[in-house]
């Protein structure tokens, strides 16, 4: 059991009373990254009574066992404060899956799917899903009269004036469902609402607008450049964007000085688009003076290179030789790539000189410059950086070498042939090529580093029949991966020598190895004997078996398709190989007797039965119903199964509407879409450590649910509380 320890120390965050504190730990709850999330769960013990029951509980379903692990200590630590009747009833509640569910069934349907429970406000309240129902709202509106549409256009507007913001939020939502009738202004007026919530839905619908080509005035926009709250000057920004012409230059340059983050690099990224030579000293500003450790600011850097790039000529260098000077790192490197940009400007002299720079990081910017340069440069000076003592800048060195396309003398590199360092001697082989001996190439095979025996094995494997095939034979021995990978290549390229049992024997190596096999025998096609292939469909290895699937699909044998030996697959103990077998057999249409197929439905994989699922809709209505509507109530499988009905039974999707609408109406959900439900529950009690007798009785009676998967989850959450599962007598 978990206990926060005697010294542990009350902070904001977890003042219960705290309302601020609250919604930052159910932030945390909320984040992927297990370094926030696992000690938010910590301290929600803190809470007792009113810990959040509802993320704790999803919590123990975490992929992670470790997230697992602290969720279970945590509702161990809440019993004194928590019973089993809340957790019970917390688990029993709808969740997000159940819901997606229920719309997802009811855009299966499109313009025919029923429209009631769209505005109810089950869906109207949870923003997410909302969201998702819009698209289905936008089919129905289509199909609605003008008169009709009017009136929705009109009920939409009123709303704007209610007293809840969240009902003038979707209001605006709703108007954007049918914006080729609304008129802008209906956005731009809410845009002096007082709330903010409801100002960002306005702004939202005007950069929706804007994407779609509309042009509008960007003074009221503009205001809001200087609103209180930095999300809606953000994407006021983002709006603007839409209109980027119209905007003047100088409200963007203002933009860059906001005190949010998120503002300076919106309008950092249109400033950088506009390209315009007024706005460079701020953008040169803002790359040498911003917090230089925000990797959040990639692409807005990237931007800013981009624009300096092809503003090079009027892009001052004071600034930057200003910059080489700062004590901070970033801004020196920074002002380095930005000189590698000016083309003809750049100060390649100062560069060189940086190549001897005590700070490695420098003298690396300085290699990668320079590689922009090499016509402009004596080549030695960066290929003598191979020498440095340096193992980092020696990698950047044979990084922007091998990334050249110029030619470089062999005199240079020669002599690194011989020399003591792995880096330099795989470079010289990889930049020489075919202009190194075969002799000393095949020595080279043998160098105690596979970076330089790889370098040879590549060499070799372009230079054709000069090389004795004992010299690939022996690679594929070697104990590194990507040397024994390269080979295999090399022998796919030596045409009529190839040895193509070698090559078969190589499926049984390492799946990086494996693969390459799979690619040099496709290439080889038909002088690959069928017998061959057929043989390796028994293997015992289950990834050659899979790859013996893949070549009978791929290379085109006038021998016909093992038709009967692959269906047998369909009950192979490997799980890939059972889907191999499947989608094989599938796209050649060799799906009757339909039995195999139907009884993967059950398969204990999920890739499996949803390649089944694949070949079952092709079945149309002679598919059986009943399995396939039972996988409408499974998690990882129902969006599969609602594919396959709309081929097969499209009037089950619509019967199964009726409970998708009940769900979304707020009004719990039946038995097929319940078994979303029950399969949460199972899984989450039996991830649990001690679970009370309520909660272990209940995983019991989910042993007689009518669906196979809550069952298949209940027994799995018995075993894993040490309890052997019992099915009640009939």
């Amino acid at each position: 059991m978990l206990y926060l320890p005697l010294h542990y120390h009350m902070t904001s965050i977890d003042q219960i009373d705290d309302t601020d504190a609250l919604r930052q730990l159910m932030r945390e709850l909320s984040q992927f990254d297990p370094a926030v999330k696992i000690p938010a769960i910590h301290r929600t013990i803190l809470l007792k009574e009113k810990a959040p029951r509802r993320q704790l509980l999803q919590a123990l379903k975490d992929q992670r066992p470790d997230v697992r692990a602290a969720a279970a200590e945590a509702v161990e630590a809440l019993q004194p404060w928590i019973t089993d009747e809340q957790w019970l009833e917390t688990l029993q509640e709808n969740t997000w899956q159940v819901s997606f569910a229920a719309r997802n069934i009811l855009a299966s349907l499109g313009k025919d799917a029923p429209l009631r429970s769209l505005f109810s406000p089950a869906v109207l309240k949870n923003r997410s899903l909302r969201f998702s129902t819009q698209s289905i709202l936008r089919l129905k509106i289509a199909q609605w009269l003008p008169e009709k549409q009017e009136q929705f256009i009109q009920f939409s507007r009123e709303q704007l004036q209610r007293d809840s913001s969240e009902n003038r939020v979707i209001a605006l939502e709703m108007l954007g469902l049918i914006d080729e009738k609304v008129p802008i202004d209906a956005f731009l007026s809410a845009l002096n609402d007082s709330e903010a919530t409801v100002r960002l839905a306005a702004l939202e619908q005007l950069r929706k607008r804007g994407r779609q080509g509309s042009t509008f005035s960007i003074e009221p926009l503009a205001n809001l450049l200087s609103d209180p709250d930095a999300r809606v000057r953000w994407a006021s920004l983002l709006a603007l964007g839409t209109q980027e012409e119209a905007i003047p230059i100088n409200l963007l340059i203002a933009a860059l000085h906001d005190a949010d983050e998120g503002v300076i690099h919106t309008a950092a990224s249109i400033l950088s688009h506009r390209r315009v030579v007024q706005a460079i000293p701020d953008l040169l500003e803002q790359l040498l003076t911003t917090d230089l450790n925000d990797s959040s600011m990639d692409d807005y850097i990237e931007d800013i290179f981009q624009a300096l790039y092809e503003l090079h000529a009027y892009v001052p260098l004071e600034p930057l030789l200003n910059a080489l000077e700062s004590e901070t790192e970033k801004v020196r490197l920074r002002a380095i790539t930005v000189l590698s940009l000016l083309q003809e400007r750049t100060p390649v002299e100062l560069l060189l000189r940086l190549l001897d720079h005590k700070d490695p990081a420098i003298c690396k910017q300085a290699i990668w410059a320079l590689g922009r340069h090499l016509m402009r440069i004596p080549k030695e000076a960066i290929i003598n950086k191979l020498k440095d003592r340096r193992r980092e800048v020696r990698q950047v060195t044979s990084s922007v070498l091998r990334r050249t396309n110029e030619d470089i003398p062999t005199d240079l590199l020669l002599p690194f042939l011989d020399g003591p360092e792995n880096i330099a001697r795989a470079t010289a082989i990889e930049l020489l090529g075919q202009r190194v001996p075969v002799a000393r190439l095949i020595t080279a095979t043998r160098d105690q580093k596979w970076t330089v025996r790889l370098a040879a094995i590549k060499v070799l494997g372009t230079m054709g029949e000069q090389v004795p095939l004992e010299v690939f034979l022996e690679a594929l021995c070697d104990r590194n991966l990507s040397v024994r990978k390269a080979a295999l290549l090399a022998l796919g390229e030596q045409g009529g020598r190839t040895s193509i049992l070698t090559i078969m024997d190589a499926l049984h190596d390492r799946r990086r190895v494996s693969e390459a096999a799979r690619y040099v025998l496709e290439k080889l096609g038909k002088r690959v004997p069928h017998a061959l292939i057929l043989q390796a469909l028994g293997d015992p290895m289950a990834h050659v078996r899979r790859i013996a699937i893949h070549l009978l699909e791929t290379i085109e044998y006038e021998e016909a398709f093992p038709v009967e030996m692959i269906r047998g697959m369909i009950q192979d103990r490997d799980a890939s190989v059972r889907e191999a077998a499947i989608l094989a057999l599938n796209q050649l249409g060799a799906i009757e007797p339909a039995e195999p197929f139907i009884a993967a439905l059950n398969d204990n994989d999920d890739n499996v039965r949803k390649a089944a699922l694949l070949a079952v809709a092709k079945l149309g209505e002679r598919a059986p119903l009943e399995p396939l509507k039972v996988l409408l109530g499974e998690s990882k499988i129902y969006e599969s199964a609602i594919t396959c009905l709309q081929e097969t039974h499209p009037e089950v999707l619509r019967e199964v509407a009726e409970e998708a609408s009940t769900i979304l109406l707020g009004k719990g959900a039946g038995r097929v879409l319940g078994s979303l439900i029950q399969e949460h529950v199972a899984e989450v009690i039996g991830n649990m450590y001690h679970p009370g007798p309520l909660l272990v009785n209940k995983l019991v009676e989910l042993l007689d649910w009518p669906y196979g998967n809550v069952c298949r989850k209940a027994e799995q959450g018995l075993r894993k509380l040490g309890k052997e599962p019992v099915q009640s007598a009939e």
